[in-house]
């Protein structure tokens, strides 16, 4: 995706737990400090970014090398959902409109609100630091009252977001989700969770007034791979849990609740992804993938195949695995989704020819800087 095609400063806001914000995962946080939401979406941090997308040349920004513009085709927000009216959709039209025209200071309100309750965890995976912040004392919760009690904000968004930790163990999360269940003017937009899924079950009936929900669902391996990532979890549970949303959505003619599927690319859950994969698509099930990021020592030096390429050294298996979940994906039209697994395994191999083209350069005791 070209950077000129990056909508994010025009239609997302985030608020997260340690009262900052911002308007993505790759951006600096702003400072709350009292601010309302119309304050923060037209600040001049809001706006400095919004003139170097509108540029198109990100050399110099904190956009440059961005993940999202280099591994997602097409830009978010472009397509207003169908059940969008009245007055969303005409903030959403006037949204693309600033964005279309690359508007800095606009009079639009945020589309998509991205809520961060905290770090609180049930599970201890290998790649995550969420849970061992929360326990160093970095535990403060998202009170999004603020939002709650000024309407003109959810009047015109069209989709929440709640993340953790895991938000249906963190009580501000559950508190929320109690309360927008019960308010006509959110009932109908999207409310999108994202989560582990292991306490899923519990909630069916609270998510049941929410007229579209979105879940977006931690897994990257399947069966015991998936649970030596995801310690603490059970492929056996999570896996009935998503299945029985889906009969619980299908029972109270709940059309609009989907599952996503977030898989993390990393060196431990490579080997059973076609498995996952094939899980995936039997039960209709759409995914994405993401590599791994640096978040604990055991990512860092011990699953990061993406900046460590010579931890595949001891997965030899590595490239028929994510040729037969590429292959999966293509033989059942996942074709989009099937072209970001192979642009990750494109970059996969070709820092691994690097590093055995290094390797052997040492071996043969060649200047690595040296022309051969």
């Amino acid at each position: 995706m070209e950077f000129r095609s990056c909508t994010q400063p025009w239609f997302e806001l985030q608020l997260m737990y340690d009262q900052v914000t911002r308007f993505c995962c790759y951006h600096d946080n702003i400072e709350l400090d009292g601010l309302d939401i119309s304050e923060i979406w037209n600040s001049a941090p809001f706006q400095k970014v919004r003139r170097e997308i509108a540029s198109g040349d990100p050399t110099g920004t904190r956009c440059n090398n961005c993940g999202f513009v280099k591994y997602v085709e097409t830009p978010s927000f472009l397509e207003i959902p169908h059940w969008v009216s009245g007055a969303r959709l005409k903030n959403w039209k006037r949204a693309l409109e600033h964005f279309k025209d690359g508007t800095a200071e606009i009079d639009s309100y945020p589309i998509k609100y991205y809520l961060q309750f905290g770090l609180a965890c049930n599970l201890r995976c290998r790649m995550c630091d969420h849970p061992t912040r929360f326990m160093g004392g970095e535990n403060m919760l998202l009170n999004p009252l603020s939002l709650l009690d000024k309407p003109e904000f959810l009047k015109y968004g069209s989709s929440l977001h709640i993340i953790g930790g895991e938000p249906f163990l963190i009580p501000t999360a559950v508190e929320f989700l109690d309360k927008i269940a019960k308010r006509p003017d959110v009932v109908e937009i999207e409310v999108d969770f994202y989560t582990n899924a292991f306490l899923l079950h519990r909630f069916l009936e609270k998510l049941k007034p929410l007229q579209r929900v979105i879940l977006t669902v931690s897994l990257d391996s399947f069966g015991e791979s998936y649970e030596r990532i995801r310690q603490r979890s059970n492929w056996e549970r999570v896996s009935r849990n998503l299945l029985e949303f889906k009969e619980f959505a299908l029972k109270n003619d709940r059309p609009e609740w989907q599952i996503f599927i977030a898989c993390v690319i990393m060196k431990s859950g490579i080997i059973e992804l076609p498995k996952l994969v094939q899980w995936c698509v039997e039960n209709d099930l759409p995914m994405h993938f993401v590599p791994v990021d640096n978040q604990t020592d055991v990512a860092r030096y011990e699953e990061n195949i993406f900046v460590k390429p010579e931890l595949l050294d001891e997965v030899p298996g590595w490239r028929r695995s994510m040729a037969d979940a590429i292959d999966i994906m293509q033989s059942h039209q996942r074709h989009r989704t099937a072209r970001l697994l192979e642009h990750l395994r494109d970059d996969l191999a070709q820092n691994y020819a690097s590093h055995k083209l290094m390797s052997w350069k040492n071996d043969a005791g060649l200047n690595p800087r040296m022309p051969i």
